[in-house]
């Protein structure tokens, strides 16, 4: 089975801060949403790629990043995912 791709909403914006955490505005609710540094690199990972990316892909960024196992760093994704999927701040990536 293929794994979903995700990519950010088009309307959702994101701002860095300058301890690493991040901002995302999403336009069309005028909600905002905090993110911590994990959050940010996710995040900012799925932007830079431009199209979309696998929950695999964004678990292998966590890995590189942070010295994590490859379970907690796929734990970690599919937890986040979720509540970005559930705010409506990421789309599919096809």
């Amino acid at each position: 089975m293929k794994e979903r791709t995700l990519r950010p909403h088009p309307r959702a914006v994101l701002q860095t801060m300058h301890d690493g955490s991040a901002v995302v505005l999403h336009l069309d609710t005028r909600y905002y949403f905090t993110l911590s540094e994990s959050g940010a690199l996710l995040w900012k990972t799925l932007a830079d790629a431009g199209t979309g990316l696998t929950p695999t892909d964004l678990a292998s960024a966590l890995t590189t990043e942070y010295e994590i196992d490859d379970e907690t760093a796929r734990h970690d994704v599919e937890s986040w995912l979720a509540r970005m999927l559930a705010d409506e701040l990421l789309v599919s990536g096809e």
